[in-house]
């Protein structure tokens, strides 16, 4: 081989070289800059996570205050948890008048760091087992049954002094979204309550805290009839 033939060679193999090595390069490039564009996205995902869980525990630190100020009051009014429209269907969020909470039945749009987020609650009726008074029934097998004995015997009713609350923060920015939920049981504490679902002993019952299927005293009362009904005649 003689002098010239090995240069082109050399040549060849040099230019083979430098495409791998360009391609290789390309790779690594690609490579990197989807890894980047990964990171980014997810770094800006747990940015609305983080912001979206926030605000959530804040409505549900206020719903906690809100419940605490008043269980009940008259239908149709804006205070207390326990009558407030039902269901996941029903969106609420708090308002402030004169330092107290009042209920406003629909989402709130929250600004933060720039970003628009939608939140509300929903409240949702609680069973419990033993009629009332036992362990929370949930799934889907879980229904309110007939307790003829009342508190404590066999089957499940509506607990009246717990309710479920579901807190949802969402967001649609930056082509992601997604969305924050947070569920507590909120349990009336500060005043008592009784549940009864059968008169029939009649009268003589002066203890209203007194489980037993009595009443005080009353006249024009009919309570020989369907156990936990009471008819005036």
């Amino acid at each position: 081989m003689n002098q010239e033939s090995r240069i082109r060679n050399l040549r060849g193999q040099s230019l083979i070289e430098i495409m791998i090595g360009v391609a290789v390069s390309v790779i690594l490039i690609v490579s990197a800059a989807t890894l980047l564009s990964v990171t980014l996205k997810s770094s800006t995902q747990n940015k609305f996570i983080q912001a979206a869980s926030f605000l959530s525990q804040d409505l549900i630190d206020k719903v906690t205050i809100f419940a605490e100020k008043q269980w009940n009051c008259a239908p149709g009014a804006a205070c207390g948890i326990y009558n407030l429209n039902k269901g996941p269907d029903n969106y609420y969020h708090l308002l402030t008048t004169g330092g107290t909470f009042i209920s406003d039945p629909k989402d709130e749009t929250v600004s933060l760091d720039g970003v628009n987020y939608t939140r509300y609650f929903y409240v949702e009726d609680v069973i419990r087992e033993l009629c009332g008074v036992g362990d929370i029934c949930t799934g889907p097998n879980c229904s309110v049954s007939f307790c003829p004995s009342g508190p404590g015997g066999s089957g499940a009713a509506y607990d009246p002094s717990t309710q479920k609350v579901t807190v949802v923060t969402e967001w649609n920015q930056a082509g992601t979204g997604g969305d924050i939920k947070i569920v507590k049981y909120l349990t009336r504490s500060v005043n008592r309550v009784f549940l009864q679902t059968d008169w029939s002993g009649g009268p003589g019952q002066p203890n209203l805290w007194v489980v037993q299927n009595k009443f005080d005293i009353s006249n024009y009362i009919n309570y020989t009839g369907t156990a936990g009904s009471i008819r005036l005649p």
